[in-house]
């Protein structure tokens, strides 16, 4: 970022160190690195005109306001060149017609809170109290400092803000409906047939899979805050069930990939020393890094908590809103360092406002769900404008509740459309850094699969060249031809028996039918046990057609809850997604993704683009892959010359000219199959798997700089519109598929551009390398001395 230099002159002593935190505060606003100087400056704060930079007049009047005890300026605002000023305008004819600085701090400091006594039942200033609610014209929707960095950025001729973020968070308050109070409020509300169906399957708010699964099959990462110390009947309920399940929330969150925050508890927020502790305690218990905090019920103190915080380690809050409407209760719409009176400096931590809540919307305002979408999305399109970042706060409790219809699939809507207007998306605080990944040296890993191929490209190429590549020895044991479904069974107690001579640290079983077997290797094998996930099993019994149709539903929530409850019992659990990382490690596994991406080293700087229109297909083949959609949509490609490549195991039938089917390819042969072809097409249909999937050939054709024509499904359309490497399509729709392989046929130039793009997302960390760390970090944590 460039330099902002910045005079204060003329300014009244106790108000300095106050100016110059605003316009430092400003001039990060800008994306600019503020320089104190005392020579010629860009941006000058001082009592008359200088001689150059854009001038701020400094109100001797309006800074003596902070020496008394006042809690409001005055009645109104004023107004003055689009500004909202709280003082009034000394120059109003110049840029900049006022103190905004002396405006600023009174917004940034939340002075009001600092001089009104009142607080309502909850220990917070209540909205009415507040220079909000006192003062004529301040809008909580309307920053002011946001109008005020809108006219500077002007004047310097600083380029307006391109990006803009809302930080997805989440407070986990209560995580059962079937309470005895909440089935007696559904007995009132709904009588019986209402309590039947909250009794019928999973609690309907044991459910932050869920939750996190919304944000991830978009691409984003959200911000999970937890109660550390139950010690309030107002704390997490129920209680006792909400402190024997934290840790294993927690490990969901972190399997998901997202951010694990304090939800600091009910009497936390009157003590420093127990916030530190419950703080110290979380971070324990999560076994990592806890940097952000929420306070429960929003109770933040400004000029205590902040202070209470910083002492406890914590890096930012995200507390700062008041519960009876949107908005933004300091006047900014981006993170900030708070100031602490009567120190005279800014914090070591930020606050990161919070703008719209679920419960203001709803219990607060009374807002049906298609009402809190439209206020919702108001507030949050005034951080667009100001390119800022914010956060948007969704319960769990908010997924599934009676009370509030529609405020479900609102959650789900709202992401979407703030994704079409171009928000990034993501968690309140940084990212947590990969793991580091773990030497096996002499170690034995022994893998076991009674339905896969020896060399099958999973266990074979990637997990067992990972644990080989971490300095382990990896085996694995399979059969050298299919064995048929009826015989796995049997079979796997053949491959544990026989696995147990190869005296293994760790068994790493692959299949379903394994489980058994692999249950009776951690009973009595003395090693641990590692089940790989490669799929989600409920969803693909409700797909076997050789099941009679009446009995998929209850088998495969039978086979789905016998794998967790198996699962469970064992080592560890390694899944091919986030998603399914954080189901099971939210039922008790020891669980970490490790997805289906290639070896950087087989995808080196990509092949030039070829002259010939071939589009290449690779994978197994049959309708559920979409070879329907293939047959119908390439019959309609107008492109001359075009011809497509199909390869993977399974029967095309009958395929219009132009079409080649090599059959089933060595993994090897990718590589060179992409670097022959212009557009790579992934034409998925609709499936449980498919919908949250990251398909292996979607990153391989990133890897390959090959361009995408892809089925419009969950996590898979997500991350090609966030890389920006190909067309998104609806799944069945031939024409639409059709026309996509044209436009990218046709256009050289746009294929290449979408290329580079899914090449620049591989590199930027895609490789399965990360993956092999995630891995062996995983065997070292279940290995036994």
């Amino acid at each position: 970022m460039a330099d902002l230099r910045i005079r204060i002159d003329g300014c009244r002593p106790s108000f300095v160190p106050r100016a110059r935190w605003v316009l430092e505060t400003l001039a990060e606003g800008m994306d600019r690195v503020p320089v104190h100087v005392d020579g010629p400056a860009d941006l000058v704060y001082a009592p008359d005109a200088p001689a150059e930079g854009v001038w701020i007049p400094a109100d001797p009047a309006a800074q003596a306001f902070f020496d008394g005890d006042g809690a409001f300026p005055a009645i109104a605002v004023h107004r003055a060149r689009d500004l909202t000023l709280l003082f009034a305008p000394t120059h109003p004819g110049e840029p900049v017609p006022g103190d905004l600085v002396a405006s600023a701090f009174y917004l940034l400091a939340r002075w009001d809170e600092l001089r009104i006594a009142e607080r309502d039942r909850f220990g917070r200033l209540p909205l009415a109290a507040s220079a909000f609610g006192r003062i004529a014209g301040l809008s909580l929707e309307d920053p002011p400092v946001e109008g005020y960095l809108q006219a500077l950025r002007a004047a310097l001729r600083i380029a307006p803000p391109t990006t803009w973020g809302v930080a997805l968070t989440h407070d986990i308050d209560r995580i059962r409906r079937r309470t005895p109070k909440g089935l007696a409020g559904i007995a009132r509300r709904r009588g019986p047939r209402g309590v039947a169906a909250v009794l019928a399957g999973p609690d309907p708010w044991d459910n932050v899979p869920d939750l996190l699964e919304a944000a991830w099959q978009r691409g984003a990462r959200p911000t999970v805050f937890l109660i550390g110390r139950n010690a309030h009947p107002l704390d997490g309920t129920p209680r006792r069930v909400y402190e024997r399940e934290r840790a294993a929330i927690a490990a969901a969150v972190r399997a998901a990939g997202a951010e694990v925050g304090l939800h600091g508890a009910f009497a936390s927020s009157e003590d420093g020393a127990a916030l530190a502790a419950e703080l110290a305690g979380l971070r324990a218990e999560v076994g990592a890094p806890v940097d952000g905090v929420r306070m429960h019920y929003l109770r933040f103190r400004y000029h205590e908590t902040v202070r209470w915080l910083e002492a406890a380690g914590a890096r930012y809050d995200s507390s700062l809103g008041f519960s009876e409407a949107p908005g933004f209760a300091a006047g900014i719409a981006r993170p900030f360092r708070p100031y602490l009176v009567g120190e005279e400096r800014p914090a070591r931590l930020h606050l990161l406002p919070l703008a719209v809540m679920d419960t203001t919307l709803h219990s607060h305002l009374g807002l049906d769900a298609a009402e809190a979408g439209a206020r919702a999305l108001d507030v949050l399109d005034r951080v667009r404008v100001a390119g800022g970042r914010a956060a948007l706060l969704w319960h769990n409790t908010y997924l599934a509740d009676d009370r509030a219809p529609g405020y479900g699939p609102l959650w789900g809507d709202l992401l979407d459309e703030l994704l079409r207007r171009g928000a990034v998306l993501g968690p309140a605080g940084e990212p947590a850094p990969p793991a580091p990944g773990a030497r096996l040296d002499g170690r034995r890993v022994v893998h076991l699969t009674s339905v896969h191929r020896p060399r099958d490209v999973r266990i074979f190429h990637k997990e067992a060249a990972a644990a080989a590549a971490a300095g382990a020895r990896a085996w694995v044991a399979a059969p050298a031809t299919p064995i048929p479904r009826n015989r796995r069974l049997a079979a796997g107690w053949r491959l544990a028996r026989a696995a147990r001579a190869h005296d293994a640290d760790v068994y790493h079983v692959h299949d379903p039918e394994l489980l058994p077997a692999a249950l009776w290797l951690a009973r009595t094998g003395g090693a641990p046990v590692v089940y790989d996930v490669h799929e989600y099993l409920g969803q693909t019994t409700r797909t076997k057609r050789w099941l009679p149709g009446p009995l998929r539903r209850p088998l495969a929530l039978a086979v789905e809850r016998a794998e967790r409850w198996a699962a469970g019992r064992l080592d560890g659990v390694v899944t091919a997604n986030e998603d399914l990382a954080a189901r099971f490690a939210a039922a008790g596994a020891h669980a970490a993704a490790v997805t289906n991406s290639p070896w950087s080293g087989a995808f080196p700087a990509p092949e030039p683009m070829p002259d010939a229109p071939v589009v290449l297909y690779v994978g197994g083949i049959g309708p559920l892959r979409g070879i329907d959609v293939m047959r119908d949509a390439f019959a309609r490609v107008g492109t001359p010359g075009a011809r497509l490549v199909l390869a993977g195991p399974g029967d095309p039938g009958a395929m219009p000219d132009g079409v080649t089917a090599l059959g089933r390819v060595d993994h090897s042969a990718v590589p060179g199959l992409l670097a022959g072809c212009r557009v790579a097409w992934i034409p998925l249909q609709r499936h449980g798997n498919y919908d949250r999937a990251v398909p292996t050939k979607l990153v391989e054709a990133m890897a390959a700089g090959r361009p995408v024509v892809a089925s419009d499904l969950g996590r898979m359309g997500a991350m090609v519109r966030a890389a920006g490497c190909g067309l998104v399509v609806p799944p069945g729709d031939a024409a639409a598929h059709a026309e996509a392989l044209d436009r990218l046929l046709g256009d050289p130039d746009l294929a290449a551009r979408l290329g580079a793009a899914g090449r620049a997302a591989f590199v930027d960390g895609l490789g399965f390398e990360s993956q092999a760390r995630a891995l062996t970090t995983l065997y070292a944590g279940v290995l036994r001395p």
